[in-house]
């Protein structure tokens, strides 16, 4: 009977043991298991750096001037930045103050042609700024930008016939500098309302840096003649840009003035 009970309890511990083997692998409790740790992005902000020795105040900005840094997220908050720094800007756009090699750029730093400060910034001592409408041909396409400079030609003479001669008798037609090499400070384009029509036209203005005689001179021009603008492409005899209806028509002398029997040509 011993040995019976002695087998049974045997049996009763083989059989916990199996148990044990098979079913003790079970999965670990959620709260047992090891949490995984997500790891977190790094976030970079670019921005612009002067990459120029020094640049100063009203100086014309190029995309040269210019390098783009990466900055961690705390480099970018430590210069105030919390997104990225690069921007566009208009061109001619100018420097608003002096600035150093390795400088953060803001766009508070440059000035554009179209903020109301941007001539008393760019223009130079002892000039004034003066408007003058163009014609926007000269302007479309980048012809004549904000920093260019531009030549001002005074054309004379109508070219119309006289009544008294007939188609023989002609004005004298003549084309001559009155300002060469001037800068223009900024281009202007309005619209204004036709008078033909509900239509909107574009009106558009240079706005030329001029002393004080360049003023008076072309003051006058404006008055007693037809004013053209074209871009300058450097230095040449102002020769080249007069002419007369006798360089277009080799022939064609106008009449001026006649008298009796004397008769003056030129």
């Amino acid at each position: 009977m011993r040995s019976k009970i002695i087998l049974l309890v045997a049996v009763i511990a083989i059989a916990g043991g199996l148990f044990g083997v098979f079913f003790s692998n079970t999965e670990p409790s959620v709260a047992d298991a090891p949490q995984e740790v997500a790891e977190e992005k790094a976030v970079y902000y670019k921005s612009f750096v002067l990459a120029k020795e020094r640049v100063s105040k009203g100086q014309v900005i190029h995309n040269s001037d210019f390098k783009i840094v990466k900055l961690s997220e705390s480099e970018a908050n430590a210069v105030g930045l919390d997104d990225d720094g690069v921007f566009e800007y208009a061109p001619g756009s100018i420097y608003m103050h002096d600035m150093q090699q390795g400088q953060t750029v803001y766009f508070r730093d440059i000035v554009q042609p179209s903020d109301s400060e941007y001539v008393n910034l760019i223009i130079d001592k002892n000039h004034v700024p003066f408007p003058i409408k163009v014609s926007p041909t000269s302007i479309v396409g980048g012809v004549i930008n904000p920093g260019s400079n531009v030549d001002i030609l005074a054309l004379t003479g109508d070219g119309k016939a006289d009544n008294e001669f007939g188609a023989t008798r002609k004005e004298n037609i003549s084309i001559s500098p009155v300002l060469v090499n001037v800068k223009v400070l900024k281009v202007e384009v309005k619209q204004v309302e036709s008078p033909y029509s509900n239509n909107m036209l574009d009106e558009s203005y240079l706005i030329l840096e001029l002393n004080r005689k360049q003023v008076a001179i072309l003051t006058i021009a404006q008055t007693i003649s037809t004013i053209e603008v074209h871009k300058s492409v450097g230095n040449y005899p102002l020769t080249e840009l007069q002419a007369n209806a006798g360089d277009v028509l080799p022939d064609f002398k106008a009449i001026k003035e006649l008298r009796a029997n004397k008769v003056a040509v030129k």
